[in-house]
C-alpha cells in the first residue's frame, strides 16, 4: 500500500497553533494516507531544477503592437544573479533563444532569501496589448467573502511556479523576447509581468480544481496559485485538502512543503492570517512595517505606499490620511519631505496596530455603518456589537472624490458617502439588521421621499441613489441611528437638508414643446457652430424668427457653446418670446440655475476640461452670463431678466445635443454640474 505524506509547515507565529491533529492520519479511498503535522517533503527526489509540469496551453493571446525597448543599466549584483537564473531557466526549457522584432528590458527582483528572480519589464508591451476579460477574483471581494464565511477550520496550499506551468502557443512566444548578454531569449511558458498572465494562470488551475470532488460543507477558494479550503471540522477540511493535493500531485504540480498549512483554526492566505473569519495582519509583517525608516526618495516612498496600501482596509480613512504622501508621488512634484508627510506615515502605522484584526462577521449581530466625508474623499467604517462582546471592526473603506465630485454640495457628498457605505455592507451582509450613522441625518428623509434641497444639479444621479437606498432598505432592515461625527469629517452644517436656503425661481420659464397649431409669433430658433482660425476658435451664432424668416447672424472669438449663448442673446434682443435652443447648458442655466448663480455672486468655476480649452472658452461665456461685470457688450442674464422670454429644449434631437453643449459652460458655485452630461 502506498503511503503519501502531506507536507505541513510548522508556523511558530500562530496564536492557536497547528498541533491539534499533529501525528494523526487520514486514510484516503485510494489507500494513500494523509499525515497531519508532517514536515516531510512528499517529493524528496524532485529538485528545483526539474522540468516544470505543463497544464493546458494558454489560449491565443490578444494582439499586441510590436514594441522594442532596449535594456537599461543594472547593478553588478543583479547581473551576476540573473545570469545564473537565465542559465537555469534555459536548461529547464522555460526560456529559449530566439530572434524577434519584440524586445523588453530585464527587471531583476531580489527575493527575501537573497536570490534573484527573473522578471521582465513588459509595461510597454502591456500598454500595446488588447484587453482580455478578467477571471481573477477581486481581493477585496474575496476577503469579504471569507469574513462572512468565518470557517472554523481551514487549510491552505500555494502552487509553485504556476505561471511556468502554462505553455504558450508558438505564434505568441515572440512577444515576450528580452536580451541578455547579447543573446535574445523568449519565454516558452507564461511569464510574470505580462498583464494577462494572472487571468490565464488562474483559469488553468481552476479547470484542474473543478475535477476535485469535495466533501459537503467544505468550500474551496482560489486566487491564481493560492488555494484555501474551509469547513466546519478538521476531518472534512483534511479530506478535501488531501483530495486537492492528490489531484495536483497527479498532474505533477509541485507544492513546496513550506506552502502547505492545516487543517488548522488559522492559516495564512494572501498575506493575511485568517482565524475563524478574522483577517489579521501577521505580527511579523506589522513588526517590519514599524521598523521601516522614513523614505528618503520617491522610489522608497512608492515601496512604502505599496506595503501600506495593501493593508488599507485596516486603516479608517486611508485615502484621507495618505493624501499628502500620494501627492508627493505626482509627476513633476519636487521631493520635499515635510512634517505632514512624517505624521501621515506615523498615523497610518498606528492605525494598523490599532486595527490589526478585522472581523469575524457574525450572522445575527447588527452591523453599524458609520459614514462621512473629508475634503477629498468619502469614508465608511463597519462594526458589529454582539450582546455580550465588545464592538469589533469589520472593514474600513475610503474612496477619493473624482474631480467633479469634489464640487458637490455637503448634502450630495453625504448622500454619496451613505451610498458607498451601504454598498460595502452588501459585500458581507448575511441578513443582519443594519444601522447607519453619519455626521447628519439623511437616510430617514430619503426613505420618506423627502425632496433634495433646491439647487441640486445632479438630479438623475440623485434619483438613482434614492432608488438604490429605497430598494435595499427593506432587505437589509436598514435604519438610521444617532449622528456620528468622525475626527476625519470636515466641518459641515448639522443638517444640510434643513439649513440650505432655497434659491428664488428663475425669471426665465420653461416652455412646452412646439406642436402643430401652436402660434408662432415671436418664436425663434437658435444654433451655433465654431471652427479654428489661426489656432483660435471662432463661433458663428444664428437666430431665426420662424414666422418672418428674419435671421440674425454674429461671428466672434469663442467656442460653439459661447456662440449658443450669443445666439439666444440676439433672439431676446429682437423681441423673442419663446426661444428653442440647441444647447442643454443654455436651457438649464436659464430655467434652473440663473438665480443660483446670481445669489452666489456669479462665481465662475473652471470646467472639467484640459486647461488650454477651459482657458480659451470658459471665461468668455462667464462674461455673457454675468450682468454685473463691467464692459460686457451684451449681457445674456440681464437680457433674460428683463424679458418674458421662455426657452425649451428641442423636441427631436435633444439627446444627441445635450452633452457637447455642456462641456464649456460651467459657471456655477456648484461645480458638480460639470458632470451633468454623464447622467443624460
Amino acid at each position: 500500500m502506498s503511503r503519501t505524506r502531506f507536507a505541513i509547515k510548522d508556523h511558530h507565529e500562530n496564536i492557536l497553533g497547528f498541533d491539534v491533529l499533529n501525528g494523526r492520519t487520514w486514510r484516503l479511498p485510494n489507500g494513500s494516507v494523509w499525515s497531519f503535522g508532517s514536515n516531510i517533503d512528499p517529493n524528496p527526489s524532485r529538485s528545483r531544477e526539474a522540468a516544470v509540469r505543463a497544464l493546458r496551453a494558454a489560449p491565443a493571446l490578444p494582439e499586441s503592437k510590436i514594441t522594442n525597448v532596449p535594456q537599461y543599466l543594472l547593478s553588478a549584483a543583479a547581473r551576476n544573479g540573473i545570469s545564473e537564473v537565465i542559465a537555469d531557466l534555459e536548461k529547464r526549457q522555460i526560456i529559449s533563444r530566439t530572434h524577434s522584432p519584440y524586445n523588453s528590458p530585464v527587471w531583476p527582483v531580489r527575493k527575501p532569501d537573497g536570490r534573484w528572480r527573473l522578471t521582465v519589464d513588459y509595461r510597454r508591451l502591456n500598454a500595446n496589448t488588447a484587453p482580455l476579460t478578467a477571471a481573477v477574483p477581486n481581493i477585496a471581494n474575496l476577503t469579504a467573502t471569507l469574513q462572512a464565511a468565518a470557517h472554523p477550520w481551514m487549510a491552505a496550499l500555494d502552487v509553485k511556479d504556476m505561471f511556468f506551468m502554462v505553455p504558450l502557443k508558438e505564434e505568441d512566444k515572440e512577444k515576450f523576447a528580452f536580451t541578455w548578454e547579447g543573446i535574445q531569449y523568449t519565454f516558452n511558458r507564461l511569464p510574470q509581468g505580462y498583464k494577462h498572465s494572472p487571468t490565464i494562470a488562474h483559469a488553468a488551475l481552476a479547470e484542474l480544481l473543478q475535477t476535485v470532488s469535495l466533501p459537503q460543507e467544505v468550500k474551496l477558494y482560489q486566487y491564481i496559485d493560492d488555494i484555501l479550503i474551509g469547513g466546519t471540522s478538521p476531518e472534512k477540511v483534511g479530506e478535501a485538502a488531501a483530495a486537492v493535493w492528490q489531484a495536483l500531485n497527479k498532474a505533477e504540480i509541485e507544492i513546496p512543503p513550506g506552502k502547505c498549512q492545516g487543517p488548522s483554526k488559522e492559516v495564512k492566505f494572501l498575506g493575511t492570517w485568517w482565524i475563524a473569519g478574522s483577517a489579521v495582519i501577521p505580527p511579523d509583517t506589522l513588526r517590519k512595517i514599524e521598523e521601516l525608516q522614513m523614505p528618503q526618495s520617491r522610489k522608497e516612498l512608492q515601496q512604502l505606499m505599496g506595503t501600506l496600501g495593501y493593508w488599507r482596509k485596516h486603516v479608517p480613512g486611508f485615502s484621507i490620511i495618505s493624501r499628502p504622501l500620494y501627492s508627493l508621488l505626482r509627476k513633476g512634484k519636487p521631493w520635499e519631505w515635510k512634517l505632514e508627510h512624517k505624521e501621515a506615515v506615523k498615523t497610518l502605522t498606528e492605525e494598523l496596530k490599532t486595527y490589526q484584526s478585522l472581523g469575524p462577521v457574525h450572522p445575527r449581530d447588527p452591523i453599524i455603518a458609520e459614514w462621512g466625508f473629508a475634503e477629498h474623499a468619502t469614508y465608511c467604517n463597519l462594526f458589529q456589537t454582539g450582546p455580550d462582546g465588545p464592538k469589533r471592526p469589520l472593514l474600513f473603506s475610503s474612496t477619493a472624490f473624482k474631480e467633479t465630485e469634489q464640487r458637490y454640495s455637503e448634502w450630495e457628498k453625504g448622500l454619496l458617502s451613505l451610498v458607498r457605505a451601504v454598498k460595502q455592507v452588501e459585500k458581507i451582509h448575511q441578513g443582519q439588521p443594519v444601522q447607519t450613522r453619519g455626521p447628519f441625518n439623511l437616510l430617514e428623509a430619503i426613505l420618506k421621499g423627502t425632496a433634495p434641497p433646491e439647487g441640486v444639479a445632479q438630479k438623475p444621479t440623485v434619483r438613482k441613489w434614492y432608488a438604490y437606498l429605497t430598494g435595499v432598505a427593506e432587505n437589509m432592515q436598514l435604519t438610521e441611528g444617532h449622528t456620528k461625527v468622525s475626527k476625519l469629517q470636515v466641518p459641515i452644517n448639522t443638517d444640510p437638508l434643513a439649513l440650505q436656503q432655497p434659491f428664488k425661481p428663475s425669471p426665465i420659464l420653461d416652455a412646452p414643446p412646439l406642436t402643430e397649431g401652436t402660434p408662432t409669433e415671436n418664436i425663434w430658433f437658435t444654433d451655433a457652430s465654431a471652427k479654428r482660425v489661426n489656432g483660435k476658435w471662432q463661433y458663428k451664432a444664428v437666430a431665426l424668427d420662424i414666422t418672418t424668416g428674419k435671421q440674425v447672424v454674429e461671428e466672434g472669438e469663442g467656442s460653439a457653446q459661447v456662440g449658443e449663448i450669443r445666439a439666444v442673446v440676439l433672439a431676446a434682443q429682437n423681441g423673442a418670446k419663446i426661444i428653442y435652443v440647441d444647447s442643454y447648458a443654455v436651457w438649464a442655466g436659464a430655467t434652473q440655475w440663473l438665480c443660483q448663480w446670481e445669489t452666489l455672486n456669479w462665481e465662475w468655476v473652471p470646467p472639467v476640461l484640459p486647461r488650454a480649452t477651459a482657458g480659451a472658452h470658459g471665461e468668455q461665456g462667464a462674461n455673457y452670463l454675468n450682468p454685473h461685470k463691467p464692459g460686457t457688450a451684451s449681457n445674456l442674464a440681464q437680457a433674460w431678466a428683463h424679458t418674458t422670454t421662455k426657452l425649451v429644449l428641442p423636441w427631436a434631437d435633444a439627446a444627441a445635443k445635450l452633452a457637447p453643449a455642456w462641456q464649456t459652460l460651467v459657471y456655477s458655485p456648484k461645480p458638480r454640474l460639470a458632470s451633468k452630461q454623464e447622467n443624460m
